[in-house]
């Protein structure tokens, strides 16, 4: 396997729900130490690689992904030692009874469990019609009584993850499929742009590239990183809407997937700076890489958080379409994934030109 399918394998096996990247940090830590200039990690978990511009003068760019991806809490546990549970970020509730779940404890220890409700043999006829209430689910560790559950180590705020291996579709190994590509795989671009940058030489202006904690709960992490960097501009990259499968109308998916990487304009968090847009597709005609528009306004990213820090960042963000986003088990095209990459690298040799 190339090494970008590797590193985003890894990537997106590992355990980050929001708050605990601590699993993510540390594979990226891994890979990126020989790549800069300088690495530093600031209070709230963001990480930082710096490579120094040719021209002292020249203007910065914050190129940024989160780390982190949705997950569920442990809100109680019960005396018969079922846990109740809250979100991490954005999911569809309906998908949830069923699923195998993986905890961590505080003091690292993994664990299996599985989201449980009232079997269908003895709900009644209208239960049977609608749709589970949140309250009516609960987290099974196989454990008989809350005394034994905190035994082992499960303690309120303990984090868990709907678990899912990557690899490839067998009818098409073009198209990869695991969890938390939003935004594991925005992670692997940026990982993979210092590589190439490395080899290539520096770029006129200053490049940070920021892996950002608890995107998926508010960007929460995007301000203060943008704040203490204090770039010129920034460039978000992610994984996006995809949408173009049965009962979705003509013209209403935010992205296709495999028709390239997506350049936002709007979004419900920003109105991306149009010099930025642009160029980006400018970049893409001259180098003869697939993209596309992404049609607004859906979603919202860490560049929401980034434009508004200080007296005002320009920002951008640039997307691989994932094919359903926000559940365990996502789909998306290694071409799209690789046009990022090569996208993202002669915007870094060219965002200069723009001030």
């Amino acid at each position: 396997m190339e090494r970008e399918l590797e590193r985003l394998k890894q990537l997106s096996n590992a355990f980050g729900v929001s708050g605990d990247e601590k699993e993510v940090r540390e594979i990226i830590r891994g890979c990126v130490e020989p790549l800069g200039d300088s690495i530093h990690q600031d209070p709230l978990g963001n990480l930082i690689v710096k490579i120094q511009g040719s021209k002292d003068e020249a203007p910065s760019l914050l190129l940024a992904a989160h780390m982190d991806e949705i997950g569920l809490m442990v809100s109680n546990i019960t005396k018969k030692g079922f846990l109740r549970f809250t979100t991490v970020g954005g999911w569809d509730v309906r998908i949830l009874p069923a699923q195998a779940v993986v905890l961590r404890t505080s003091s690292g220890k993994t664990l299996d469990g599985v989201i449980g409700s009232k079997p269908p043999h003895i709900q009644t006829a209208d239960e049977r019609k609608k749709v589970l209430e949140f309250e009516e689910l609960f987290i099974d560790v196989g454990i008989g009584n809350q005394e034994e559950v905190e035994k082992i180590g499960i303690r309120i705020g303990d984090r868990l993850t709907l678990p899912q291996k990557f690899g490839f579709l067998s009818g098409n190994p073009q198209v990869m499929q695991g969890k938390a590509f939003d935004d594991r795989i925005g992670c692997a671009i940026l990982i993979e742009l210092l590589e190439r940058l490395k080899k290539r030489g520096k770029p006129r202006g200053s490049i940070y590239a920021g892996f950002s904690v608890q995107e998926e709960v508010g960007a929460r992490g995007a301000g203060p990183l943008a704040y203490n960097l204090d770039p010129t501009c920034a460039l978000v990259l992610e994984g996006t809407v995809a949408a173009n499968t049965p009962g979705t109308k003509k013209g209403t998916t935010p992205t296709v997937m495999d028709d390239g990487p997506a350049i936002s304009i709007m979004d419900r968090g920003l109105i991306a700076d149009l010099r930025i847009a642009r160029k980006l597709e400018d970049l893409a005609k001259t180098n003869k890489i697939p993209c596309q528009m992404k049609r607004p306004p859906s979603g919202a990213t860490d560049a929401g958080r980034i434009h508004l820090t200080k007296g005002g960042i320009p920002s951008g963000v640039l997307s691989v379409p994932c094919r359903y986003i926000h559940t365990p088990r996502q789909l998306a095209s290694i071409n799209d994934f690789k046009n990022a990459i090569q996208l993202s690298v002669e915007f870094c040799y060219a965002f200069d030109e723009l001030y």
